[in-house]
């Protein structure tokens, strides 16, 4: 029986032990668990902070304006310009960001920016956009005469030069130009300078780096789509025209082909004014797949939203798009409103 005891208190000795040991483990465990917990709290606050920070100075207005960036000009000027122009809401903020997504050193040029741009986007165009060391990247929503433009004072082409070889030049070798019956001037290649980046070499003249342009379209838009634009009953005009119209209305990837079902919807049951006859610009890769493969939807109707995000809000209903484009028109205002007493004199 004595025996019996002693065995039994060495297995709660031993017990005892385990346990302690396994106590100390977990505490040991928990540490670097907390700490790990910490530091993914930390990146996700400044993840949150520098997304705000970034917001649009205004992403329901998708137009463009020239802006130039000067040689030598240093990084705050640069902002203070951006601001000065409604482009960014502040020059303190705008840099800030810049510096520390290491995008501060911009290159001399002409840019075609949008109020619905984001800080980062911005900056990054200007560090990487339509001027490049070894070639250059065409940002998408450009027309032929904006990117003439831009090319021009950034030293790659003629602009007049351009111009010319974009209008009177024949590329109806390409099949999507071959049928431009009608359209004169750089309308038969506008919307089909496919954004993207292009090298350059030296002995590039202006009609060789439209052809690039054009030939990278044509690469892109490949024998699927092609079968794809059939199945729609549309040209590939006609789909250029529609992700045109599309890239001119949204950036945000998740709602291009929402709207694409709005315009197939409404080209299908005959509302709404007919397609225009050129596309408004050049549109990306995303808005020429939106195109061709819209949602599979009922809507109608797209108005931005009212909380001015530069999100839509989509509907089959008349009347229901009315009172939203009313609630958006009010908000509009109201933020106008706001920015304007902001700038007036205290």
């Amino acid at each position: 029986m004595e025996d019996q005891n002693k065995d039994s208190s060495l297995i709660n000795n031993v017990n005892n032990g385990v346990i302690t040991k396994n106590k100390s483990r977990k505490e040991k465990l928990k540490k670097p668990l907390i700490i790990i917990v910490l530091i993914l709290i930390i990146i996700s606050a400044v993840f949150v902070s520098v997304n705000f920070m970034a917001m649009p100075y205004d992403r329901t207005k998708r137009t463009h304006v020239t802006f130039e960036v000067q040689e030598g000009e240093k990084l705050y000027d640069i902002a203070q310009k951006l601001e000065k122009k409604e482009i960014v809401d502040n020059a303190s903020v705008f840099s800030f960001l810049a510096k520390i997504m290491m995008n501060s050193k911009f290159k001399p040029g002409v840019y075609f920016l949008s109020p619905s741009m984001d800080s980062i986007e911005i900056a990054n165009i200007l560090s990487n956009g339509i001027t490049h060391t070894d070639g250059f990247t065409i940002p998408e929503g450009y027309t032929v005469e904006q990117l003439a433009k831009s090319l021009g004072q950034s030293g790659f082409i003629d602009e007049k030069k351009f111009l010319k070889a974009a209008s009177s030049s024949d590329f109806s070798y390409f099949h999507f130009i071959k049928n431009s019956k009608g359209l004169q001037g750089t309308k038969k290649i506008e919307g089909f300078l496919l954004p993207d980046h292009y090298k350059v070499i030296d002995e590039a003249d202006e009609v060789m780096l439209i052809t690039a342009m054009l030939n990278q379209f044509d690469v892109f838009y490949n024998d699927y789509y092609i079968a794809r634009e059939e199945e729609l009953n549309l040209t590939t005009r006609e789909v250029v025209v529609i992700a045109s119209i599309i890239e001119k209305n949204t950036s945000n990837k998740k709602e291009k082909p929402k709207i694409s079902a709005v315009i197939h919807n409404r080209r299908n049951i005959g509302i709404g004014e007919p397609l225009p006859t050129v596309p408004l610009c050049s549109p990306g890769k995303d808005s020429i797949k939106a195109a061709l493969y819209p949602e599979e939807n009922e809507y109608l109707y797209y108005v931005l939203s009212d909380k001015l995000d530069g999100t839509h809000v989509f509907t089959s209903s008349l009347s229901e798009y009315q009172n939203l484009k009313e609630l958006y028109e009010k908000a509009r205002d109201e933020r106008q409103t706001l920015k304007e007493n902001k700038k007036e004199p205290q």
